[in-house]
């Protein structure tokens, strides 16, 4: 009797340096005594972990989407990969770590922060996972006293600036939600600065190496056109027209028919309301 119960004292203390251990995480422990054959007792003990920040499941060519428990998530369409990878989502705490808002954002903290990655089945980090089509991706917010939530919206992280996705506010359930995204990357929520002029819609890059496919200066992308009519066209420097992108924020330097157009300057010409914006993109191979 001695033995035994020296035995279940070890295993309780082994179960209870577990449950410190995963203490950093969000989870529960659960044990349970079940009976088996022979008239012994053994001890299960069950580990729950909840996905309040952090999420990983894999998608590939059918589609699918992976989502945290506050409701920020992203949502892939079929078509949109080529190959099965893993898709993350982890929750980022430290909001003071992040720049401030820039560009169309307003000079603030973000109201919320996400990191959405992707690595190979192996392990191995995907600097930048590209979409064939458009995803849709919903951040979560708290409600604060100084959130102009008509105001929040959805911005990605480049090398240097927050770019503006946009999004459309659910009050109820504090989310926003934009369907124009075709990579991952770092999102946040700021408020927007109302009243953009014509150089809030062009493209930061000004140079495009696409030709390489590294996931570094691949493309341009226009901003400020969430839930907006529009029409791109591409020409080069002889007036030809190369490219013609309807609702498609991006172009990922090849013509209408899919191949990578010459290196060299080309002209853009974006309508989108009553504005006509122009302005040149370089190319480089």
């Amino acid at each position: 009797m001695v033995r035994k119960r020296c035995k279940l004292i070890k295993i309780l203390a082994s179960i209870l340096c577990a449950g410190i251990f995963m203490s950093s995480f969000p989870s529960v422990v659960n044990s349970s005594f079940h009976p088996v054959l022979g008239g012994k007792r053994t001890i299960t003990a069950s580990v729950t972990l909840t996905a309040q920040d952090y999420n990983e499941r894999k998608i590939g060519p059918p589609g699918g989407s992976v989502y945290l428990e506050d409701g920020t998530g992203v949502t892939i369409p079929e078509g949109a990969l080529t190959k099965w990878v893993s898709v993350f989502i982890k929750r980022i705490k430290d909001l003071q770590s992040l720049p401030l808002g820039n560009r169309a954002a307003m000079p603030v903290e973000p109201i919320s922060a996400y990191e959405f990655g992707a690595s190979e089945l192996d392990g191995k980090k995907i600097n930048s996972l590209m979409f064939n089509k458009a995803s849709t991706v919903i951040l979560a917010y708290e409600d604060g006293e100084r959130i102009l939530e008509e105001k929040l919206r959805i911005f990605w992280r480049d090398l240097l600036d927050w770019r503006l996705s946009g999004g459309k506010v659910d009050k109820k359930k504090n989310i926003v939600t934009v369907r124009n995204v075709m990579h991952l990357s770092k999102f946040a929520l700021f408020p927007i600065r109302f009243g953009l002029s014509a150089d809030a819609y062009r493209p930061v890059r000004k140079i495009i190496t696409p030709a390489y496919k590294d996931g570094i200066n691949d493309e341009i992308e226009f901003e400020n056109l969430d839930g907006k009519q529009f029409t791109i066209r591409i020409y080069d420097i002889t007036g030809k027209r190369i490219r013609i992108l309807s609702n498609n924020p991006v172009w990922d330097g090849t013509d209408d028919d899919g191949d990578i157009v010459e290196s060299g300057v080309y002209i853009y010409q974006l309508k989108v309301e009553d504005k006509v914006i122009s302005g040149v993109i370089a190319v480089a191979k």
